[in-house]
């Protein structure tokens, strides 16, 4: 795959998606799997990848009668992942973490730009973009003083869901948008 050869020149990596952190699409990175609705198979192999910084709209989890892996979030920490659920949380945490996983905590999420835009105020500030979680990942992948360098793999993944008119109009406003953070 594309990270061994980074981490092997000893530079930073990161995969950065709107999907699920460990869905297939991202998963192409770091996963090893027959079968690409594996999600709990694909946490397992997050953590062999040892990637500095993964970021995504959600764990994704195997169907019940499937899943190998008890709690995503405990197997990620246990394997020296701090998690931050919004960009405020990563501002507070990045400093001291080796490695972080960013996903919404439940009071945020990632939406078209288009419905950031429009939010009820009071929402105005729940949404996370990929511009955010690029730019986190810039940030956490440049601190400290010893830096060889940073290889990250950003994606947005929702070109599928853009099945009319209305929704493409969305996507393209996306795009726009987020390529202001790249």
């Amino acid at each position: 795959s594309i990270r061994k050869p980074k981490k092997v020149e000893g530079k930073k990596v990161a995969i950065v998606t709107t999907v699920g952190a460990n869905h297939a699409t991202p998963a192409a990175f770091f996963g090893h799997q027959a079968n690409r609705s594996m999600y709990d198979e694909l946490l397992n192999d997050m953590v062999a990848a040892n990637m500095d910084f993964y970021a995504g709209s959600e764990l994704m989890r195997s169907s019940k009668d499937k899943r190998c892996v008890d709690n995503p979030v405990e197997l990620l920490e246990n394997a020296g992942y701090t998690f931050a659920g919004s960009v405020d949380e990563f501002n507070e945490k990045y400093a001291s973490s080796e490695k972080m996983v960013m996903v919404p905590d439940g009071k945020h999420k990632i939406d078209y730009a288009i419905n950031r835009v429009n939010a009820i105020p009071e929402y105005a500030d729940s949404f996370i973009s990929l511009k955010d979680l690029v730019e986190s990942s810039i940030k956490f992948l440049t601190k400290g003083k010893k830096n060889n360098g940073f290889f990250i793999i950003a994606m947005k993944d929702w070109a599928d869901k853009s099945d009319n008119a209305k929704a493409f109009a969305k996507l393209a406003e996306d795009y726009v948008v987020e390529a202001e953070g790249i």
